[in-house]
């Protein structure tokens, strides 16, 4: 599979020398057919949203090969057999590279490598967690720094301490766009127990939420540093308006995003501080669970990553009363409420790692904790008492190995306070018990045989990610669980039913967003403090989604193993209470040029759309999984782009409502979420990659290789890219290590011309992950890199097109904090303002860097990952998208203009032309100019003007070989003109210099083939095939090596070819192979016979021409036959 992927890298120009020799062998019906056979041809326009879930969540891992259905996408002059001949090798590569790793890439949300690519961006090379004292050393400096209203375009206070809060709420402020209705990762929610209708819920990244009216509307509690994961909340029982908020997702064996230990408010939530004994203070990095004490509201007891602790000053100092054996910590606590002492049952162990629950009866003296479940197989698990029953209580654990890895190890329950405790369901009783095994299983997937949906059940899972457990507060025999769905036992946790479920479909096409359908991935579940079982029945749900409710937790569920088969029989009812909780994820972000329609790529939620006329709360989901980068056409908005974690890039034709799969050429390593970035100048020209970077010309219909970045030398993958709009043969590539590579020739590049150390060049300003790159909107030479990693320099700006850059954090007051920064925008109206998005929201600089100032009035200081300028009705907005409070949008100026050409490019002769084209200003007009990029290119005198106009050039004759491609600058967009040369007649030459002899015999399984080649314009490549259907391509062009070709035992024919970079096809140089046995004694001779002429010893002919027909055969294998005479005549025989 190795070598498949390598020819891919190597460029369309071998694939096509492949299918050639191919071609020269005589197998082209056999070739046409399994091209034919392609299955991955063109993806499906579907309505509804669907998922292929070939694999359940996993812990974090991060680069990985994606490789996806390969089509021709470079278009070459090559005569109909060669042409016909690649169509044949790039379907051949896709049936052999489909499988499980490309399927994976379409696949549903993978938190583990959200996790580790948000962990990626931030740390330098050699540390493992996130410096979250950092964060509240910049929050401090941003007190300091002056303050800015975007919207006011004005300054609003010399210091941002210095504006009250009323004063703020006076100022024009960001609009908040939403999604209100889509949620994100929740793992906390509070009740309050005399108000029911005040509730408390708690995103991963989106800070502490409030609602006042039980979940129609919700509203952001104070800052509390929104971009920290708040996994835990708990009241004080004795008074709700005392709420301690625990941070830090340590659910994950690979460490999750770090807290900065418990804060807490005394006053419902509208201020909050920090208790300062768990900052910076390890042992608090990742706060899973905490609990008051009934009896002392000074006691507290937390779970985090290094065991239990416990306070008895209200957090001010702690001592750890259990050390478990995991070092994945303690994740679940469970108190006891009707004993006189603290009586608390804990869970310790996650992921791979033994688990074990733990009982204490006195938790509040000291001593040791009891252990009373812990098995072999077993890892992470969730305990839960009877409320009305407290001797009753229930556990339920993961398994850390076999079939039902991260599915369901066991539910237990006690009838003694958790002294001893009787298995209901283990994961062993799949004969008897299906559905109770599969409870923490994707259910779907693991009943496709009795749904007949499948021919294979599943039945890993993802406990250690997503995993609760609650208990009915009026019966003890009513368990609920949740996993990836949500199940409910009626009898005492050894039957189970499906009570939400989450996906329907087949095993390769699970579908989402079916009515009553709950979002993926349950991670609380809370019942209403008045819940009486008959007129109150009220349920809630905390997931990826946000927050769900069901108003007939009582109702019947379904029992059987095909329960999920009709999954619409569910009688219990879930309704979103996401009204304005907008705490989803975004990654990137892409607007409409109406500035009205507005796509964002978001952590677990897919790609959602949002509009002006629909409102903050009824956006639309487009695909359930990874959202990545978008991107919208200026000039037909209807075309919508798309991507799923690992490059799964789509297309859609109708504004957003289907797509097809537009992955057509791309191979190669990617990161997570890979970006995808249009030209301006022409939405049809699309760059992405990662350690091989691509470009589509065709709106994604297929992809171009651009060559290896280490082509250039760079050990990253590609994480930014920018094209100048005043000149499309400027572009700029950043990577994860630091480097930019600059090209100034980018649409010359194809795959005969490739990226090089001797055309492109590169620079490292610091080592760290580039996370954005973009040019100045009128200036081709000036552009701008971020850096989002800690620890150095995060904006820097060049002046001369990318040969050298200078530092543009500040200093001082104005000095931008050391936080990761994550884009960069320029107002085309003023190109000295800038905007940067952080991780603690946006900073703006009015003097183009020299100093900066905060920029969040009616803005969170939350993540800000993308930023995006559009410029409607001569308004310039500015969006932003964030990674844990939805998107924002603020007017910046009045005096945005729009520059449109009537077309983008063109094509003229070799012989040179006069051509013009037309451009429109909008709304009312703006000056503008039009100058050439290149000498060949000459604009009309006086090409420049404040209205609608035309532009004239002259294109010179093209003399040369090959094609050129030049642009000219009009009104800040690159037109583009492409001339093809003069035709080159001249084909390649190849020679084979080892082995010297054309043909030898060799004992090997391998040879390794070295040559020379030549061609008057360049070389593009070398390919071998043998007529044992072995295919090879070389390393190097003009001096070329094939290593350790395979060989098969007797006689193998071996072609080789070069191809020029304009698709010419060198005569092939053959080689003959004779492979014997190797270490065989054999001294048996072969026997021969002739069969014809029939005369025996001797025979008189008057022909001149003797023809001699018979049989051969030997005990180990014949490679050759050749015959000869006493006149010395001799040949080799078939």
């Amino acid at each position: 599979m190795l070598a498949h992927t390598t020819i891919l890298r190597k460029g369309f120009g071998l694939i096509l020398l492949i299918g050639i020799i191919a071609a020269l062998v005589h197998l082209p019906q056999f070739l046409t057919e399994v091209a034919s056979a392609n299955p991955l041809q063109t993806g499906t326009p579907t309505k509804k949203k669907r998922v292929k879930r070939t694999t359940t969540k996993r812990p974090p891992r991060t680069e990985r090969n994606v490789v996806v259905t390969v089509v021709p996408g470079w278009q070459t002059t090559a005569e109909p057999l060669a042409f016909s001949a690649f169509n044949f090798a790039a379907g051949w590569l896709s049936l052999l590279e489909t499988g499980s790793e490309a399927e994976e890439a379409e696949g549903a949300d993978s938190p583990g490598e959200a996790m580790e690519y948000y962990r990626k961006k931030r740390l330098p090379a050699g540390v493992d967690e996130l410096p979250i004292e950092k964060y509240f050393v910049a929050k401090e400096q941003m007190r300091a720094m002056p303050l800015y209203s975007s919207a006011e375009n004005r300054w609003a206070a010399a210091h941002a301490a210095d504006l009250s809060d009323s004063e703020k709420q006076r100022l024009a402020a960001w609009t908040t766009l939403g999604p209100g209705n889509i949620g994100g990762r929740t793992r906390a929610m509070l009740i309050h127990p005399q108000m029911p209708e005040v509730m408390y819920a708690a995103g991963v990244a989106g800070g502490v939420w409030k609602t006042t009216n039980a979940g129609q509307t919700w509203t952001p509690l104070d800052d509390l540093l929104p971009n920290l994961a708040v996994c835990t909340l708990v009241f004080d029982p004795k008074n709700p308006e005392i709420i301690y908020a625990g941070t830090g997702e340590g659910f994950n064996n690979s460490d999750g995003v770090r807290g900065a230990g418990i804060l807490k408010t005394a006053d419902g939530g509208r201020t909050w501080t920090r208790l300062m004994s768990t900052a910076d203070n390890v042992n608090f990095y990742y706060v899973n669970d905490l609990i008051v004490s009934q009896h002392d509201s000074q006691r507290l007891y937390a779970a985090t990553r290094t065991g239990v602790w416990r306070t008895t000053d209200s957090g001010a100092t702690w001592t750890r009363v259990l050390v478990p054996t995991a070092t994945s910590g303690c994740l679940d606590l469970a108190a006891r409420t009707d004993q006189p002492t603290d009586y608390l049952l804990a869970t310790c162990g996650n992921s791979t790692q033994q688990g074990t629950i733990y009982r204490k009866t006195d938790a509040e003296a000291a001593g040791d904790w009891q252990s009373v479940i812990t098995e072999t197989g077993m890892s992470r698990g969730v305990v839960a008492f009877a409320p009305s029953n407290q001797n009753i209580a229930y556990a339920m654990t993961i398994a850390n190995t076999g079939t039902y890895q991260y599915g369901l190890h066991g539910v237990f329950r006690s009838e003694d306070g958790g002294a001893t405790w009787t298995a209901r369901v283990r994961n062993t009783q799949a004969a008897t018990n299906k559905l109770g095994t599969a409870i923490l299983s994707n259910i779907l997937s693991a009943t496709l045989t009795d749904c007949r949906t499948g021919t294979t059940d599943s039945f890993t899972g993802q406990g250690w990610y997503d995993l609760c457990l609650a208990v009915d507060p009026l019966d003890e025999n009513r368990v609920w669980a949740g996993g990836i769905d949500v199940t409910r036992s009626d009898d005492g946790g050894t039957t189970w039913g499906v009570a939400g479920f989450v996906y329907t479909g087949s095993a390769s096409n699970l579908v989402y967003s079916e009515e009553n359908q709950l979002h993926p991935d349950q991670h609380l579940l809370l019942f209403h403090p008045q819940y009486n079982g008959t007129t109150n029945q009220q349920l809630f749900v905390g997931n990826d989604g946000g927050l769900w409710r069901a108003d007939n937790a009582r109702a019947a569920v379904a029992t059987s193993a095909r329960a999920i088969c009709t999954p619409q029989s569910n009688a219990i009812r879930w309704t979103p209470i996401n009204n304005g909780y907008a705490v989803t994820q975004f990654y990137h972000g892409a607007v409409a040029p109406d500035g009205k329609t507005y796509f964002g790529g978001a952590q677990d939620n897919g790609t959602a759309r949002g509009t002006e006329a629909d409102g903050p709360n009824r956006w639309q989901q487009s695909f359930l999984a990874d959202g990545g980068y978008s991107a919208v056409d200026q000039r037909n908005p209807n075309i919508v782009y798309v991507s799923t974690q690992n490059a799964g890039f789509r297309k859609s034709t109708d504004g957003g409502n289907t797509f097809a799969t537009a992955t057509t050429g791309l191979s190669g390593t990617v990161t997570f979420i890979q970006p995808l970035i249009m030209d301006e100048s022409d939405p049809r020209r699309l760059y992405t990659g990662g350690d091989t970077l691509f470009r589509s010309d065709n709106g994604m219909t297929s992809l171009t290789n651009l060559g290896l970045a280490s082509n250039v030398t760079t050990t990253g993958t590609m994480s930014a890219v920018a094209i100048a709009p005043t000149d499309a043969n400027q572009v700029l590539f950043g990577m994860s290590d630091g480097t930019i590579i600059r090209t100034r020739r980018a649409l010359a590049l194809n795959p005969f011309n490739q990226v090089n150390a001797t055309n492109e060049s590169f620079t490292r300003p610091r080592q760290a992950v580039v996370s954005w790159l973009t040019y100045d909107p009128v200036d081709k030479n000036i552009a701008y890199v971020t850096y989002s990693t800690f620890g150095g320099g995060h904006v820097y700006r060049t002046n001369n097109g990318g040969a050298s850059w200078t530092n543009l954090d500040g200093s001082g007051t104005t000095r931008i904090p050391d936080i990761p920064v994550h884009c960069l925008v320029v107002d085309p109206s003023n190109t000295a303002r800038l905007y940067v998005g952080t991780d603690l929201g946006v900073f703006v600089s009015t003097d183009g860097g020299a100093s900066w100032a905060v920029e969040n009035t009616g803005f969170a200081n939350v993540v800000t990952e993308s930023l995006a300028l559009q410029v409607v009705d001569g308004v310039t907005m500015l969006y932003a998208f964030t990674h844990g409070r939805g998107a924002y949008r603020v007017a910046v100026n009045q005096s945005g203009c729009l520059a449109q050409l009537a077309e983008t490019g063109r094509t003229v002769s070799a012989a040179g032309s006069d051509l013009t084209v037309d451009i429109r200003v909008k709304p009312n007009g703006c000056p503008w100019k039009a100058e050439s990029n290149d000498s060949w290119i000459s604009v009309q005198p006086g090409a420049n003007g404040t209205a609608d106009g035309t532009v004239g050039m002259k294109v010179t004759a093209n003399n040369g070989l090959g094609t050129r491609y030049g642009t000219v600058n009009i009104g800040g967009r690159s037109f583009t003109i492409t001339q093809p040369g003069q035709p080159d007649e001249e084909a390649p030459t190849l020679t084979i210099r080892t082995p010297q002899e054309p043909m030898i015999t060799t004992s090997a399984s391998t040879l390794n083939i070295a040559g020379v080649a030549g061609d008057n314009v360049g070389v593009a490549g070398v390919a071998a095939l043998s007529d044992r259907g072995v295919t090879g391509t070389a390393a190097g062009t003009t001096s070329w090596t094939l290593t350790a070709f395979p060989l098969s035992i007797g006689r193998n024919e071996i072609k080789i070819l070069a191809t020029d970079v304009n698709g010419k096809i060198s005569a092939p140089a053959k080689l003959i192979v004779n492979a014997v046995p190797a270490n065989t004694t054999d001294t048996q001779p072969p026997v021969v016979m002739i069969v014809t002429p029939t005369a025996a010893g001797s025979l008189t002919t008057t022909e001149p021409v003797l023809r001699l027909a018979g049989t051969a055969s030997d005990n180990v294998q014949l490679s050759q036959l050749r015959w000869s005479n006493d006149r010395g005549a001799n040949a080799a025989g078939g």
